[in-house]
């Protein structure tokens, strides 16, 4: 399951909904994407974030990576240092939830 493929417009080729919605429909009667349409991603703004997010992935995983990498890099500081202490407490508190 694509988080972001479920909040495209049902219309989009790329949207998990769409082979589900148009199966059947014959390929020149469905309607274009975004244009006066109001499914739940559209109406509720979905899918342009969706949008968004979908052109900007590469950057995004490559912040990701180095977020992460960042934070394992801290972490191997220990919890003798106070960052360390913290993130420790950051950790467990993400653990209760």
């Amino acid at each position: 399951m694509n988080i972001i493929a479920d909040n495209l417009c049902v219309h989009d080729k790329r949207s998990s909904s769409y082979a589900d919605i148009h199966a059947y429909d014959d390929p020149d009667e469905i309607p274009a994407p975004r244009i006066n349409c109001f499914c739940d991603n559209c109406f509720y703004g979905r899918d342009r974030l969706a949008v968004e997010l979908e052109n900007n992935r590469q950057k995004i995983d490559r912040f990701l990576e180095l977020h992460l990498a960042s934070i394992e890099e801290r972490r191997s500081l220990g919890t003798t240092s106070r960052l360390g202490r913290a993130i420790d407490a950051c950790d467990k508190l993400n653990e209760d939830f």
